[in-house]
């Protein structure tokens, strides 16, 4: 619902050993999808590091968004893949 934040929080993990890992950085980037196309992007910014919980935190604002489909891309310089995640944001 628009004027909420969305919470994120998430740990790195080496897929190698199993341990909690870092990236040097994270990022997050919200893109307005029309008809199923990408439109264009309405938020980029980095995601802290919370050292002591040894995981990425952010709270995303969507006040501004306008209603409609989003997809959320989260990304690390530790694999370079990012993950997306469609939300739909309602008056």
């Amino acid at each position: 619902m628009r004027g909420e934040g969305i919470e994120l929080a998430f740990e790195l993990f080496d897929v190698l050993t199993g341990m909690s890992a870092r990236a040097d950085t994270a990022n997050l980037t919200i893109v307005r999808v029309d008809d199923g196309l990408l439109d264009s992007v309405s938020l980029w910014e980095m995601i802290q590091y919370d050292p002591i919980q040894r995981r990425y935190t952010a709270c995303v604002e969507i006040a501004d968004l306008e209603a409609g489909l989003y997809d959320i891309y989260i990304g690390t310089s530790r694999d370079g893949v990012n993950r997306r995640v469609r939300i739909e944001v309602i008056d």
